[in-house]
């Protein structure tokens, strides 16, 4: 995940577009399943904005371009993804964000069917 974001921050820094963007912000707060708080890396796929999320899970991404967003919220080999609507000037708050701590809250509820060998 790490290799891709940094993947990406390369071809836009090659990009050269510097022009305006209009912007706005997006909060929300990362937890686990059981509902305690995470510290999580949040950046918006394609652009250069990220931050790590405060003790209690709450995160705040500025200057995020207007328009559909994807925001991915990673805590250690985990992420979710969530996309959202910026608007010029105006806090998204997104619902709480529940990020599997390990790969069996990942595949749980799950139906893994029985094969024969």
């Amino acid at each position: 995940l790490l290799i891709v974001f940094m993947a990406v921050q390369l071809m836009q820094s090659q990009n050269g577009d510097n022009a305006p963007v209009a912007t706005g912000s997006v909060s929300g707060y990362a937890v686990n399943a059981e509902g305690l708080p995470v510290q999580a890396e949040i950046f918006v796929f394609e652009t250069d904005i990220s931050i790590t999320s405060l003790e209690d899970g709450y995160f705040k991404l500025n200057r995020v371009p207007v328009g559909e967003q994807s925001l991915i919220i990673a805590h250690g080999i985990m992420a979710e993804e969530v996309k959202v609507t910026v608007v010029e000037n105006e806090e998204v708050v997104v619902d709480t964000v529940i990020i599997p701590t390990d790969l069996e809250e990942l595949f749980e509820g799950l139906e893994i069917p029985d094969e024969e060998l």
